[in-house]
């Protein structure tokens, strides 16, 4: 796999402050933090991102654009700047740049930039954009009949990551670089546990809340923090959060038995997804540790709610709710100012939404049609809920999206009648990312361009 980047020119390129106090560096194509510190200062010159800042001489190493952040790296430092910004302030100022934010070049953890074409990733003088591909995870049947946790490339296909001694494993989240992926596999004695996987170190085994099985569903950008659901000792399926200090931690429920973390934020302090309260209704939650679990009201008079996917400040939480008692199911976008939104449908009865963009503004999941068939959509504010279509069979559904919603992961029936992962950009449309050698699979998660 290709850098986004090719580095022939420095082995790394570092930013530096006006006290030429290290802050970051650019190493084999990830922006990496150096100092423990909440801020990092760096020059931003407010320009659009093919300007030279006034004042700065020197060849661009390197120039591209994340999410609404555009940059130009001149002699080893970083210039900043945003879409917004008239084009005639070149002057270079400073700038405190959050570096919890994703979208922000120093954000800790590291990320890597995309590259989706000319004028739009990287760009650079001396030669050709590189060759780079998503990462894009989930589950396929091999040609035993068994399904497995896959991580499929552009370059590479379909690979089978294993299991934890079993036969069965699924991926269903990955961190913001594609190194560090998360799901359940299958131990020899037939436990399903939540496992964390790096290329170095392969499949490890996270546990259990005292009970027999548990699955990891989503991780934090750079996968330090996992969350998911496992059994206690009384059998209980729980809500929890782990990190390699703190081990497995129950985030408890509303009085229920049970609960769920679907996702959580970029660094990992919000998680969302659902659990019971004492009359056994599924509740949305919202957890800090500040604030612990707290309650995200149901849309209308629904009495039932699942978070399923947040922004990657923990800002917009996306789901499924109920409107009316128990039925009607929609979509919804919730803000804390906003609360609930419904999404609509695509003319049908249902819709859920999985999962969101880093910034919340692209919104993707599955609806029904007018016809009654389930179809994979694509919610922004200004488009709304737009179809993306099927494999050529009847049903689709949408289960992931990159950071910058440009890219939407799933599964679709093809012509044949086999449910399919796919891939989906606009100017690509569906495309069918095959099996391991089996009838099915599905994605569930998608990394930008690296």
């Amino acid at each position: 796999m290709k850098p986004p980047i090719p580095l022939s020119l420095v082995s790394s390129i570092e930013s530096r402050d006006s006290t030429m106090n290290k802050d970051a560096k650019i190493v084999n194509g990830y922006a990496e933090k150096l100092s423990e510190t909440t801020t990092a200062v760096i020059k931003r010159p407010g320009t659009v991102v093919w300007a030279v800042p006034v004042g700065v001489s020197g060849t661009p190493q390197a120039i591209g654009r994340y999410l609404n952040d555009m940059f130009i790296i001149i002699n080893g430092t970083f210039y900043l700047g945003t879409t917004n910004t008239a084009l005639g302030s070149l002057e270079p100022v400073d700038y405190t740049c959050p570096v919890n934010l994703p979208h922000d070049v120093l954000s800790a953890p590291p990320i890597q930039l995309p590259n989706t074409g000319a004028g739009v990733g990287w760009t650079y003088t001396g030669g050709s954009l590189p060759v780079s591909s998503p990462i894009i995870v989930g589950q396929a049947y091999n040609g035993s009949g068994q399904l497995r946790a896959f991580r499929w490339t552009t370059t590479g296909g379909m690979a089978d990551l294993g299991t934890l001694g079993g036969t069965t494993s699924s991926a269903n989240g990955i961190s913001s670089n594609g190194s560090v992926i998360v799901g359940y596999a299958q131990t020899g004695a037939a436990a399903l546990k939540a496992f964390h996987w790096t290329a170095a170190g392969g499949m490890v085994d996270l546990g259990t809340l005292g009970g027999t099985n548990s699955s990891a569903r989503g991780c934090s950008s750079d996968g330090s923090v996992v969350v998911g659901d496992a059994y206690n000792a009384g059998a209980a399926d729980r809500p929890f959060r782990w990190t390699a200090a703190g081990g497995m931690v129950d985030l408890g429920t509303f009085g229920g038995a049970y609960g769920v973390s679907y996702a959580c934020s970029s660094d990992g302090s919000v998680v969302v997804g659902y659990a019971a309260n004492a009359l056994t209704e599924n509740r949305a939650f919202r957890w800090t540790a500040a604030g612990g679990m707290v309650e995200l009201t149901p849309l209308g008079t629904g009495t039932a709610a699942i978070a399923e996917g947040c922004s990657s400040d923990g800002s917009v939480v996306v789901g499924v709710s109920t409107t009316v008692g128990a039925t009607l199911e929609r979509a919804f976008r919730w803000t804390a100012v906003g609360g609930m939104v419904n999404l609509g449908t695509l003319g049908g009865t249902a819709s859920t939404a999985t999962a969101c963009s880093s910034d919340g503004s692209v919104v993707v999941g599955y609806a029904y049609t007018a016809g009654g068939v389930q179809h994979a959509f694509r919610w922004t504010a200004a488009g709304g809920m737009v179809d993306l279509g099927t494999l050529g069979g009847a049903t689709s559904a949408a289960y992931g999206c990159s950071p910058d919603g440009a890219t939407v992961v799933g599964n679709a029936l093809t012509a044949g009648g086999y449910t399919h992962a796919f891939r989906w950009t606009a100017a690509g449309g569906m495309v069918d990312l095959g099996t391991l050698g089996g009838l099915s699979s599905s994605a569930f998660g998608v990394t930008l361009y690296v």
